[in-house]
């Protein structure tokens, strides 16, 4: 990841390459990566060609940057660190799901683009693969907390399947053309989760 990291150490810089990596989402997300140009970035933001090539130098670069800023407000919204103080089972699958969904309700359009361009580029792929692993590792020690009450074996097996559930199925309504209800899904995932993970006799009761 490192080689692709060419931020400048100049602060004056700083602001030219958000400003880049805002509108390059935007239009990473409208056009695509193959239809995305530094000339039409310039162009929106009024920057000069030659000063994105220096900031970024490349198209992949800016991507995987753009990726990077993106992943930074996916965390902020799964925010995981605070599901290690919740002391109730149902609100922690609660907060899970709630979680999930305001993370992959950031920029569903980008989400988009980052899987097509991981199908394409390994070397990609190797940088979403280590998001994947890291989010699974921060469930691995959230499960942990609860060990005593886990119905499952395998720790590691479980944050996989916790994190695959949500991220594959929240992602699939949010593209969807069916008409999926977001309560009826939320109450779906919840006791799911929680039947799996805890209990198979208990079913929980969705908050409005």
């Amino acid at each position: 990841m490192k080689e692709y990291s060419k931020t400048p150490n100049e602060k004056s810089v700083l602001p030219l390459k958000r400003q880049v990596l805002e509108i390059g989402i935007i239009m990473f997300s409208k056009k695509g990566y193959y239809h995305t140009t530094f000339e039409e970035i310039s162009k929106i933001t009024d920057i000069e060609v030659e000063k994105i090539y220096s900031a970024f130098g490349d198209k992949k670069a800016l991507f995987i940057e753009c990726f990077e800023f993106y992943i930074k407000r996916l965390k902020k919204e799964l925010n995981m660190n605070a599901l290690f103080e919740i002391k109730d089972k149902k609100e922690l699958i609660r907060a899970f799901v709630n979680n999930y969904y305001k993370a992959y309700k950031v920029l569903p359009e980008f989400q988009k683009q980052i899987m097509a361009f991981s199908m394409i580029d390994n070397e990609f792929k190797k940088l979403v693969n280590i998001f994947e692993f890291e989010i699974q590792e921060h469930i691995s020690r959230i499960l942990k907390v609860w060990m005593k009450d886990l119905r499952t074996d395998d720790i590691y097996v479980s944050s996989f399947f916790v994190h695959s559930i949500l991220e594959s199925t929240i992602t699939k309504a949010i593209f969807s053309d069916m008409k999926v209800l977001e309560r009826n899904m939320r109450k779906e995932l919840h006791n799911l989760l929680f039947n799996y993970l805890f209990s198979s006799s208990e079913n929980m009761e969705v908050s409005k």
